[in-house]
């Protein structure tokens, strides 16, 4: 009996040992890879998370670079694929042990959470370019309001005075937030100018086919339309393809400033783009950053605008000498070298930026 009793308590013991041993495995998506991490860091970490991949974010990650190191700071970034993805990289730049932490958000609804976490434990955040629905310490993005304005001011300055202009918007319908306040200052200021008549406005999915099918089908029906506004930058290639195919004298403008758009408004088949600097955007939120980390007592602006500029076929060169994305000409601070193209002179004169009408309480509000 005595044995039995002995083996029954080996038995049990094994169990335990057994039990304990065991890993519970977690489920979880994995960060996005950072360029910038390095196996061992050293220096203070400010984070960075995009949205995702495009020619305004790349150069923008390159000037910011550039101020980071000069500082002492190592730049942890990350280019998301998934709204979900991009939580998942606010938490790795969390857990790497970021000072501070620059959003430009996929999707403003869904990082409450995190960034509460981010709140719990004093890293000030910094949202770029697009409202987040969250506790931000600080909002950097432009007016857009007054991007739509000065699209309007473009086409009418591009048609004759005594002509009129049927105006056709093609705006994306992901992004409305964004969409919605330049379709309102466009609308806003179409109305102020003589002889402007919007004729329809389309939301559609970004990317060159979309634009693409769009406009072929607008201009198969409605002859009147002898301008067009394409307010997403990927739409420029598809609506001037289309523009082409047609035959017709159409003007366009656009908004952005990468290569593409600019090697077309050199060539003429774009009238202007309006845009804003990505390399505006990097000295901005990186000096905010930067003095963020260093003084857990520094009060962050809540609200800073950007420079809205309109490139025209007459000062293309200036724009472009900055690289594959164009720069503000009034910028502060000159731009660091593009690995390709070292930067041209700018205007030393600072244009004052423009106010936010709406900037106030913005960071609540949906996109």
């Amino acid at each position: 009996m005595r044995k039995l009793f002995v083996f029954l308590l080996v038995i049990a013991f094994l169990f335990v040992v057994a039990g304990c041993s065991e890993t519970q495995e977690t489920v979880t998506e994995t960060p996005s890879p950072t360029i910038s991490m390095e196996e061992i860091v050293t220096s203070p970490i400010i984070g960075l998370v995009f949205p995702g991949r495009s020619a305004f974010y790349e150069r923008m990650e390159e000037e910011t670079l550039v101020i980071a190191q000069d500082a002492g700071y190592e730049l942890l970034t990350y280019y998301p694929d998934s709204d979900n993805q991009q939580v998942t990289d606010i938490y790795a730049a969390i857990g790497a042990g970021a000072q501070c932490i620059m959003i430009a958000p996929r999707n403003m609804d869904n990082m409450q959470t995190v960034l509460d976490e981010c709140d719990m434990q004093s890293i000030p955040i910094i949202n770029l370019m697009v409202p987040i629905n969250g506790v931000v310490d600080s909002l950097v993005c432009p007016d857009y309001q007054l991007i739509g304005f000065k699209a309007a001011d473009a086409i009418r300055d591009a048609i004759a005075e005594d002509e009129r202009v049927n105006v056709f918007l093609l705006e994306s319908i992901e992004g409305s937030f964004v969409s919605q306040l330049v379709h309102d200052g466009f609308v806003a200021q179409a109305a102020d100018l003589d002889g402007m008549h919007i004729t329809n406005a389309e939301n559609i999915q970004r990317g060159e086919d979309s634009a693409y099918s769009e406009i072929k089908e607008q201009l198969k029906y409605d002859e009147d339309i002898n301008a067009i506004f394409a307010s997403d930058e990927t739409f420029a290639t598809g609506v001037v393809r289309a523009v082409q195919e047609s035959g017709r004298e159409i003007i366009i403008v656009c908004m952005g400033g990468n290569r593409e758009i600019m090697d077309m408004v050199k060539n003429g088949t774009v009238a202007a783009s309006v845009f804003v600097s990505p390399i505006e955007l990097a000295q901005i939120a990186v000096d905010y950053a930067i003095k963020a980390a260093a003084d857990p007592n520094y009060v962050l602006p809540q609200y800073s605008g950007m420079t809205i500029e309109t490139i025209f076929m007459s000062d293309v060169e200036k724009y472009s000498a900055f690289g594959d994305y164009a720069d503000s000409l009034t910028n502060k601070i000159p731009p660091s070298p593009s690995p390709a193209v070292s930067p041209g002179p700018g205007a030393s004169d600072t244009q004052a930026i423009p106010s936010a009408s709406d900037a106030d309480g913005q960071a609540e509000e949906d996109l």
